[in-house]
């Protein structure tokens, strides 16, 4: 065994076995076709330590598929954006630059300025929610209107991935135990958010069992969404962005942690992280009453 494959077969990261488990084959494979040739021990090391970062974030946030593909320019600048929130600067402009090399695009300046204006992980607002919602109100034409609404109603009010989206079914839109409406995936289901209920009940009435967006597309991934909306008419909304203000809008409001990450089919609560800077905080005047935990003593 050269020292290259036994850097790559003894590599073991400080995460949860489960969770490396899943990204090791993509992170393994990648660092050894592309960012090993030449290079030392140490900089194979933290190659697999940068991907491996990168590969937990996407993953955590649902962002696409393990593969090359999420080796984008756009998600390794959102994921510089995270880092920089945690690391130094100069680091996480460090980390971009070894990501840009794996994925095989220049490497760019590290004094790169860092903007959070519009990455993978922002929330939209309630204003920009209002925005999409007519976006998907105002399509002209019945299939527009169609992929449109099911693409925000499956983002926004529901928090499916870009993937899960693209293989909803009419039939996968079912009635739970409140007599309310929620969406069923492979492995978890989720009640649709209230403000989006009306929306959901409109996509439950389609005339067969189709796929609620792209009905016509037989591949069906989160490329293809991206193709379908950047096809339609105005804004093109985010699915990742989309997927955030669910969380989001869950943790605010209290959900309970294991209900949460149950419904956004996650395995650690480390999103929570990821979401921190987002979150709403208590009026200073009513922090401390909230700290307190006034509640009936056991006696």
């Amino acid at each position: 065994m050269n020292n290259a494959e036994e850097v790559l077969e003894t590599y073991t990261p400080h995460i949860p076995t489960n969770i490396w488990n899943e990204l090791k084959p993509f992170v393994v494979e990648t660092v050894r076709s592309h960012y090993t040739e030449g290079r030392t021990r140490d900089d194979i090391h933290h190659g697999l330590m940068t991907l491996t970062g990168f590969a937990d974030w996407v993953l955590t946030l649902g962002l696409g598929s393990l593969d090359e593909t999420i080796l984008r320019a756009d998600v390794i600048d959102a994921y510089t954006t995270y880092r920089s929130t945690e690391v130094a600067g100069f680091l996480a402009e460090r980390e971009r630059k070894r990501l840009r090399v794996i994925a095989g695009l220049p490497a760019g300046p590290e004094d790169r300025a860092v903007s959070t204006s519009s990455t993978p992980q922002t929330p939209y607002t309630v204003e920009e929610q209002g925005e999409i919602r007519r976006w998907s109100q105002w399509q002209s034409r019945e299939g527009s209107r169609r992929n449109a609404s099911s693409i925000a109603t499956l983002g926004l009010g529901c928090g499916l991935t870009a993937a899960e989206m693209m293989t909803a079914r009419r039939d996968d839109i079912i009635v739970l135990d409140d007599n309310l409406l929620g969406v069923r995936t492979p492995d978890r289901t989720i009640p649709v958010l209230h403000s989006w209920h009306d929306e959901l009940e409109v996509l439950s009435q389609g005339p067969d069992d189709g796929y609620l967006i792209g009905r016509t597309w037989s591949t069906r991934n989160s490329m293809t969404l991206k193709s379908i909306i950047d096809g339609l008419p105005g804004l093109r909304p985010s699915p990742q962005r989309m997927r955030a203000s669910w969380m989001l809008a869950h943790v605010d409001a209290g959900t309970p942690l294991p209900d949460f990450l149950d419904a956004a089919g996650l395995k650690s609560p480390d999103v929570l992280r990821r979401l921190l800077p987002f979150l709403a905080r208590t009026p200073e005047s009513a922090r401390t009453s909230a700290l307190r935990l006034a509640t009936e003593v056991a006696r």
